[in-house]
C-alpha cells in the first residue's frame, strides 16, 4: 500500500506519531519508520516533506518572539542574544555537510528496521549519560559547534535529533533551559534544509492532499504544538534522561521485530 493511500486512521495514527516524537526525544523518524513497517506502508517523499513544513510551523509558532528578538540581535551590539542567534548558524553546518555528502547512507538507513532500532538503543544511551547534567557556561562558538556535531547523527533514523541536540548542549556545558531553546530553535534551518532536500526527491509523486493526510498533518500541528509547549517546562526542570528507559524498551522491541 503507498502512502497516499493511507485510511483514516492510519492517517491519524502517522500523524499523532508525527506530532508526538519530533520533540519528545525519542526520534520521530525512528517512529515513524517503525510505525510504517508495522502497517505495512511505504513511504512518500510528498507526505514526508509535507510534515516537515507542518513541523517547522510549529517551532517557529511557539519561538516567534524569541525569533524576531535573535533576528534583530543578531545585527546587533555584543550581547549573549547575538551570540545565540549565530551560534545557531554555526550548529546548522555540520548537518548540512553530513547530509550533502552522506545522503545515499541515511537514505539506505531508512530501510533497515533493525537499524531503526540499533540507533533507537543509541538515544537511550546518549539521553542517559545527561542525568544529572545542568552547566553555567555562556553559550559560545566551541559549544554551538560541538552541538551541531550531535545534531548531524539525527540524520540516521532512529537518532533523536531534539535529543542529540539536547544531550549535545548539556555535555558541551550549558544549562537546561540553553540547551533547550537552542535545540529546538536549531530545528528552524535543519527541517528547513531538510524540507528543500525532500523537495528535489518529490520526482513523480502526485503532489495532491486528500483528506486522510489533511486529517495526519492538522493531528501532527495539534500534539506537535502542544507536546513542545510541554517539553520546554519539562526540559528546563528535569532533563531529558527519564526518556531513555521507553527508547531502550522500544529499541529492543523493534530489534526481536526485525529478526523475526
Amino acid at each position: 500500500m503507498a502512502m497516499t493511500d493511507l485510511t483514516w486512521w492510519q492517517a491519524a495514527l502517522l500523524g499523532l506519531i508525527q506530532g508526538l516524537t519530533e520533540w519528545i526525544p525519542v526520534s520521530s523518524s525512528g517512529h515513524l519508520q517503525l510505525g510504517r513497517a508495522l502497517l505495512g506502508l511505504e513511504a512518500s517523499t510528498w507526505y514526508d516533506l509535507l510534515l516537515h513544513v507542518g513541523t517547522l510551523l510549529v517551532v517557529v509558532l511557539v519561538y516567534r518572539r524569541r525569533i524576531l528578538g535573535l533576528t534583530v540581535a543578531a545585527f546587533g551590539q555584543a550581547s549573549p542574544e547575538r551570540n545565540f542567534a549565530w551560534g545557531l548558524l554555526l550548529a546548522s553546518v555540520p548537518i548540512a555537510l553530513a547530509g550533502y555528502f552522506g545522503k545515499d547512507l541515511v537514505e539506505a538507513a531508512f530501510t533497515d528496521t533493525a537499524f531503526v532500532a540499533a540507533a533507537l538503543l543509541v538515544t537511550a544511551y546518549m539521553l542517559w549519560t545527561t542525568k544529572g547534567l545542568d552547566g553555567r557556561a555562556p553559550l559560545g562558538a566551541n559549544n554551538a559547534w560541538t552541538v551541531g556535531l550531535w545534531q548531524a547523527l539525527a540524520l540516521l533514523p532512529g537518532v533523536s535529533r531534539s535529543g542529540a541536540t539536547i544531550a549535545g548542549g548539556l555535555h558541551a556545558g550549558l544549562d537546561r533551559q540553553t540547551a533547550a531553546d537552542f535545540a529546538f530553535l536549531l530545528a528552524i534551518p535543519a527541517l528547513t534544509g531538510a524540507t528543500l532536500f525532500k523537495a528535489l526527491d518529490v520526482g513523480d509523486e502526485a503532489l495532491a492532499i486528500d483528506g486522510p493526510m489533511a486529517l495526519g498533518i492538522l493531528i501532527s500541528l495539534v500534539t506537535g504544538y502542544m507536546t513542545l509547549q510541554w517539553l520546554r517546562g519539562v526540559v528546563a526542570r528535569r532533563g531529558v534522561h527519564a526518556f531513555a528507559p521507553y527508547c531502550l524498551v522500544v529499541g529492543v522491541l523493534a530489534l526481536l521485530h526485525a529478526g523475526r
